[in-house]
């Protein structure tokens, strides 16, 4: 099933603001609470299989929004890099000296390398 990152991202930014964790209720249950307020979000089991899941769904409050993010960034800089490459291979394969075009390329892509790249000329 293909996933929406801006509408999981709506979901979690939709949900009690975390962080959140557990806290045992009893000897049987598991609270799952916003942090400090101490607000209960739900509870489970606080043995084997629902103490798990509590624990999971407590840190899946930040990590689900953090890792979508991430991959969100990270697909932009693909593309950016894909570009960029595209861009070096139609160079290559069209001119006699594709060199400083490529140069040029990285430069503009990745400007963090700007001074080194600059370094010998």
């Amino acid at each position: 099933m293909e996933r929406d990152a801006e509408k999981d991202l709506q979901m979690c930014e939709a949900a009690t603001p975390g962080p959140w964790k557990t806290s045992q209720h009893d000897q049987y249950s598991l609270d799952i609470v916003s942090a400090p307020e101490q607000e209960v979000i739900c509870w489970t089991d606080s043995f084997g299989q629902g103490a798990r899941d509590g624990y999971f769904i407590a840190e899946a409050r930040e990590a689900l929004p953090y890792w979508i993010d991430r991959a969100v960034s990270l697909e932009k800089e693909v593309g950016m890099l894909r570009d960029a490459l595209e861009k070096i291979d139609i160079h290559i394969r069209s001119t006699g000296d594709p060199v400083p075009h490529i140069i040029q390329t990285l430069k503009d892509t990745l400007p963090e390398y700007k001074e080194w790249w600059d370094i010998g000329e």
